[in-house]
């Protein structure tokens, strides 16, 4: 079985969850952007929520950033689909590059959600309810 704190992905992941230790490298882009040089962050925004951004500072050593975000920090996003970007931007005059974008689930945490189902799931079965004649309120 893989351990999350000491087996670090490349490249961004697609689901994680909230209250974890989030953990995970990217390798290829010291090449053009030269750690000396250049820092890597991202900005993560919710679907649905325009106004909250979290940001993520990448560190580095050799060739490879690495992006760490702690277990409370991350107990503090929300369940749900999160939209990111990646920049580089480089120390000497703090120009900006978006090298990656993408999306992200970031699933509730089990031991502290009230229901830790989807948003998705708790609608399928108020429908599945409804059309058994069980609906509630």
């Amino acid at each position: 079985m893989s351990n999350p704190l000491t087996d670090i992905s490349e490249g961004e992941p697609s689901q994680l969850v909230a209250g974890d230790t989030w953990t995970w490298t990217r390798s290829d882009l010291a090449a053009d952007y030269p750690v000396a040089d250049w820092g890597l962050s991202y900005a993560l925004r919710r679907e649905g929520d325009a106004t909250t951004v979290k940001s993520i500072t990448a560190t580095a050593a050799g060739d490879v950033y690495t992006a760490a975000v702690t277990h409370t920090t991350s107990a503090a996003y929300a369940a749900g689909t999160w939209h990111w970007d990646a920049f580089m931007t480089r120390t000497s005059d703090g120009a900006r590059v978006r090298v990656a974008y993408g999306t992200l689930v970031v699933m509730a945490n089990g031991a502290t959600a009230a229901d830790p189902r989807s948003h998705s799931a708790k609608v399928l079965a108020a429908i599945e309810a409804l059309i058994e004649g069980r609906s509630s309120k």
